[in-house]
Order: structure tokens, then C-alpha cells, then sequence
């Protein structure tokens, strides 16, 4: 393998690189999505979890029906949240 200089593979790093990214830098509190929302010290995520696995235990920690408790436990957040 011939030898390159610094320059060369500083040059198809940086090309390489640049493929990879954007051309335009976008608005950062665009790019927030709902789980990073923080209501009381909270992520709108960690809320779900702890409404989901409450549904969990008041089913008496039933298995099977975790899709539901989510989908349930992300409802009654939105709802709460507005």
C-alpha cells in the first residue's frame, strides 16, 4: 500500500465526514421530541414507565398485556400533560 501524506488522509477524513453531515443546522428546540419534555423534574418517558408498571401491578403483574399498559399509560399522560 502506498504511502500517503498526512495532508491526503486529512483531506479524505474530512471528505468522508462531511458526507455524513447535515448542510443546515436545525433549530435544536425543533429537534426536542416528547420524551425529552420534562414536567416536574420528569421525563415525559419516565412518566409512562411508572403509569405503565402501575397498570402492570394492578393487574396483579399479569404478563401479556404490556402494549396496552404502554399505550394506555401514554394517554393518560398526554391527557394530564394538555
Amino acid at each position: 500500500m502506498p504511502r500517503q501524506t498526512k495532508q491526503a488522509v486529512k483531506a479524505r477524513t474530512d471528505a468522508v465526514s462531511s458526507i455524513n453531515q447535515p448542510d443546515v443546522v436545525a433549530d435544536p428546540a425543533a429537534s426536542t421530541t416528547s420524551a425529552d419534555l420534562k414536567i416536574d423534574g420528569k421525563s415525559r418517558d419516565s412518566r409512562v414507565r411508572e403509569a405503565a408498571y402501575r397498570r402492570f401491578e394492578a393487574r396483579g403483574g399479569a404478563h401479556g398485556e404490556h402494549d396496552r399498559d404502554w399505550f394506555d399509560a401514554e394517554a393518560e399522560i398526554d391527557r394530564d400533560t394538555g
